[in-house]
């Protein structure tokens, strides 16, 4: 799970299972907060921004359904969603805007079991986490112990494995551990993480947390788009050069 979600269930009393820390996951995963961002910027709830996904991924899952098919509609698990929100938000500095939880979700939000939403407004400059081109966060308030998964994660082998093809998809760009750790102690985890330990992670010894994962992946899809940039022009140079001998 994320280290968002982790933090929201040591202190909150809805029912931690498969289905609530993945509904948790799904709102703090950074493209979903930062739509969620752009809507309360624009003045609209910021759950309407994720809300007809959220109901075709929940809407009728076991451990937290938000259909309207039950003795109690499932008023509470979407009264749920309302603090899971809340949570999130206020780790990116932004809180409800005061009585401004009857807001209509409105039709173009796609939502077909959430009537009203919170509006929300940023109230904090020092936040916990700050959200970056909506690929990855970085936490202000992150520790050393942080950055390991825990073995009892559900997604504990599916990072574990994609870490080991990051280390592959490292030698193939040229890009070197030490380039890596640097890259990664400037975008904000210095300090957080040391050589012997990032080795350790693309050996599958250690199992980086989600976020940190989540910012290799980035890094090394932009590494990638820039060596296919390079190589596309070195070709084109190539035909230009050729064209130009045969003249």
């Amino acid at each position: 799970m994320r280290l968002i979600t982790k933090k929201f269930f040591e202190t909150s009393l809805i029912e931690k299972n498969k289905d609530t820390i993945s509904a948790m996951d799904f709102l703090c995963d950074p493209v979903n907060v930062q739509k969620m961002i752009n809507a309360s910027e624009a003045h609209y709830p910021a759950l309407s921004a994720v809300v007809a996904e959220l109901e075709e991924k929940f809407a009728h899952s076991e451990g937290f359904p938000l259909h309207h098919d039950a003795p109690d509609k499932n008023a509470k698990n979407r009264r749920n969603v309302g603090w899971m929100v809340r949570f999130v938000m206020r780790e990116f500095g932004y809180a409800p805007i005061e009585k401004s939880d009857r807001t209509r979700i409105g039709s173009n939000s796609g939502s077909k079991y959430f009537g009203n939403a919170s509006l929300y407004k940023k109230v904090n400059e020092n936040a916990n986490y700050v959200i970056v081109n909506s690929a990855y966060v970085v936490g202000c308030a992150w520790s050393i112990d942080d950055m390991k998964l825990s073995k009892d994660d559900d997604r504990y082998e599916e990072i574990k494995n994609k870490t080991k093809e990051l280390k592959k998809r490292m030698k193939k760009l040229g890009i070197s551990t030490d380039f890596m750790l640097t890259y990664l102690h400037r975008i904000g985890f210095n300090n957080l993480i040391s050589l012997a330990e990032l080795v350790s992670y693309f050996k599958g010894i250690f199992v980086p947390c989600v976020e940190l994962y989540e910012t290799m992946d980035f890094a090394l899809n932009m590494f990638e788009i820039f060596d296919g940039i390079m190589k596309k022009r070195k070709q084109n140079i190539k035909m230009v050069c050729a064209d130009a001998s045969e003249q």
